[in-house]
């Protein structure tokens, strides 16, 4: 219910900009230097821009145009690699199109894509076609990651869990700096519905969903890369987007021959989307947030470039909070801030980097008698050196990572007693982490077909910390012409900030491999990845086994396909008990369609299933008179909750209405069957089981986004 669900237009649709058409033209978009197809390139027509489409996976193309568009040109552009801007005759004469590696020139300026040691070996590289291209993602790229096949999130929201550990060991890195807190109308748990993110400024997202690169630290289990771009619009250009949830409004600017701004600003109310949908969210009674976003880039010299992303949010909202003690609603009120800037400079044949990171949050949650506030501050600085050769790639190091926080208010004295007349405590605490880091990271083509990395990081302890050494070896083999093979093996570490659970600067180590084997022919892709992961904290271990089976492609110009079956054992020993771990799932399945059945029109249909997770049931309690409630004894088995299923429709039509101005109309349908997935047990004033507390149930949603370009 943000932003994001009327930029849909670009998720449950996108669909190549055809117009109908009386001629057609084809060609075939490869790397310039390898020959490689590449799917997913962008292609439009300069004069008549909304004329346009995509590669396929093969990097094949049609384009259909009107009878007066031969003397048109035609642009070509893909994440990571130069434009390209070809007449129509020279496409009708040569067919293929060769992209050279990204170096965005501009008066002699030069801005080079940033690019990691590690890229060669993620096992998946999202850019921004993809993402509204995934009528999962809802236009979200933490979104369009959550719904690729390593994702085993289970709670509906944008907290990502990489096979079957817990979201907060999943590093996310916006523009080379952590982002610990990227989720919008987060709750006490963390569950939260979409990212701080606006796609239109990703340039690219790179998933590591097992093995995070050690360029990034303090990352225990996966990591996402998202970058923004350093390009500046050739012209400027416009949006606005309407919903029942959402209302928004975008600028790009080119400020000059070197300088690009993006702004952008969002309204989320929720009384429409109640309206349309009463039954639907009876937990939210509502919800409402502003945001506004700003992204700069600027060409400071020939070697030099500076981009300066800042992002402001403010939000509210209401839950329908239920225990045995007390029911009734739960006020949240919250602000945040996040301010990131990136300096890039060409010195001798490397590349010097800075990277700042500053990030405040301060909320309030009020229920019953109790309201307390929980406030943050995150800093981060970064100083690296990258130098790319022929065949080599080095990077080296530090940074330098600390995290404070400060809770304070009213909090039950016992969690079983939350009523207005039961005992309070005030509590005050602060929490202080800070890690420093050095790191080196190698990638070497070792032949034409094989290429292998190792990577080290070892912290300079503080008086609270243990001595650490953090390693990974990589390699990354095409065994022929359409099979690839990706090994993996790595141990990391993760400093922790103060929580329930764990003191401040607590060591979480995990040592992991993986294999992922992936094989392409012509229109489909199939991977299967097997991996195993030990985890170790303060009290507990847990041993994880994996495997993942997904297969993706086209069965013709109309109809796409992709499928996901993932497999989780999850072994807990937590103290002297022995557990099924909180992912340990033996299935979890995804199924997607996309259907062109005509120019402009696509209709989708998305599946998800997967078995119920654990946890622990309360069976009885005793009657406290002190108190005069009923307390539980502590849980000493597991169960399930019931399985999880929901299938979404989505319907979308594009449409040109002016020569420089498009519209997407679009419509969506949630849980289509009205399925009342279980999100958790939910019991009497006796602790007697009562009910499930529900995931989100039918929803409908619809609305418009305008674009328009300047001269």
């Amino acid at each position: 219910m943000t932003k994001f669900w009327a930029i849909f237009l670009f998720t449950s649709c996108c669909v190549p900009l055809r117009l109908w058409a009386q001629q057609s033209l084809g060609g075939l978009v490869v790397d310039g230097e390898t020959g490689m197809p590449l799917p997913g390139a962008h292609i439009r027509c300069l004069q008549h821009w909304e004329i346009g489409t995509a590669t396929q996976v093969d990097g094949s193309f049609t384009l259909h145009y009107e009878g007066s568009a031969p003397t048109d040109s035609i642009y070509f552009s893909f994440v990571g690699y130069q434009d390209t801007i070809l007449s129509v005759g020279t496409l009708l004469a040569h067919h293929k199109v060769p992209l050279r590696p990204s170096v965005v020139v501009s008066e002699a300026v030069a801005v080079v894509a940033e690019r990691f040691v590690a890229e060669d070996y993620s096992i998946k590289k999202i850019n921004r076609l993809d993402i509204y291209q995934n009528p999962n993602a809802k236009a979200d790229p933490v979104l369009a990651v959550n719904s690729l096949p390593s994702s085993t999130t289970t709670d509906e929201s944008a907290n990502v869990s990489f096979r079957g550990s817990s979201p907060s060991e999943t590093g996310l890195f916006f523009n080379q700096v952590p982002v610990y807190d990227y989720v919008r109308f987060s709750q006490l748990n963390g569950i939260g519905t979409f990212s701080l993110f606006n796609t239109d400024m990703v340039q690219s997202v790179q998933v590591f969903p097992g093995n995070p690169p050690l360029e990034f630290g303090n990352t225990a289990s996966g990591l996402i890369a998202i970058q923004t771009t350093w390009n500046q619009p050739e012209a400027a250009e416009y949006q606005f987007s309407a919903s029942p949830a959402s209302f928004g409004l975008s600028t790009r600017q080119k400020l000059g021959e070197k300088q690009g701004l993006h702004v952008y600003a969002n309204y989320q109310p929720s009384f429409l989307l109640k309206a349309i949908n009463p039954n639907a969210l009876e937990d939210i009674p509502r919800f409402q947030s502003y945001d506004v976003g700003l992204h700069y880039t600027h060409a400071l010299s020939d070697k030099t470039s500076l981009k300066v992303f800042q992002y402001f949010l403010r939000e509210r909202y209401t839950f329908q909070f239920r225990s045995p003690s007390f029911s009734g609603p739960l006020e949240q009120r919250r602000f945040r801030s996040l301010s990131i800037g990136n300096l890039n400079h060409q010195l001798g044949p490397g590349r010097l980097s800075a990277n700042v990171g500053v990030a405040g949050s301060k909320a309030s949650f009020a229920y019953s008698q109790f309201s307390f506030q929980p406030e943050g501050v995150d800093y981060y600085a970064s100083l690296n050196y990258h130098l790319e050769l022929p065949k080599t790639g080095l990077k080296g190091g530090i940074t330098y990572d600390r995290r404070t926080n400060r809770f304070y208010g009213r909090v039950p004295t016992f969690a079983f007693a939350m009523g207005e007349d039961h005992p309070f405590i005030d509590q005050n605490s602060r929490g202080d982490r800070a890690v420093l880091e050095g790191y080196f990271s190698l990638s070497h083509q070792v032949t034409d077909r094989w290429r292998a990395g190792l990577a080290i990081r070892k912290n300079i302890p503080n008086t609270q910390q243990e001595s650490y050494w953090s390693y990974q070896i990589n390699t990354n083999a095409d065994l022929s012409d359409v099979l690839n093979l990706k090994l993996a093996y790595g141990r990391y570490h993760q400093v922790l900030l103060a929580s329930e659970r764990f003191r401040d600067n607590e060591l979480l180590t995990t040592s992991q491999i993986s294999a992922d084997l992936t094989l392409k022919l012509k229109g489909h892709q199939s991977i299967l990845s097997v991996f195993m992961k030990d985890r170790k904290v303060v009290g507990e271990q847990e041993e994880i086994f994996g495997v993942e089976l997904a297969q993706e492609g086209s069965l013709n110009r109309q109809l796409e396909y992709s499928f996901s079956y993932t497999y989780l054992n999850a072994d807990l020993r937590r103290g002297e008990e022995n557990l099924r771990g909180p992912f340990d799932l033996s299935y979890f399945a995804r199924a997607a369609l996309s259907w062109q059945p005509l120019d402009n029109w696509n209709i989708g249909a998305r599946m998800l299933a997967r078995q119920g997770v654990n946890y622990r049931p309360i069976d009885g309690a005793d009657w406290n008179p002190t108190l005069q409630v009923f307390e539980p004894p502590a849980s000493t088995r597991q169960d399930r909750l019931p399985a999880y299923k929901n299938i979404d429709l989505s319907l979308s039509y594009l449409c040109g209405l002016t020569e420089r101005t498009a519209a997407v109309f679009f419509a969506n349908v949630s849980n289509i069957f009205d399925w009342q997935n279980a999100r958790g047990p939910v019991y009497a004033e006796d602790y007697s089981f009562d009910d499930y507390s529900r995931f989100a149930r039918r929803i409908f949603y619809f609305g418009v986004v305008i674009n328009w370009h300047g001269e």
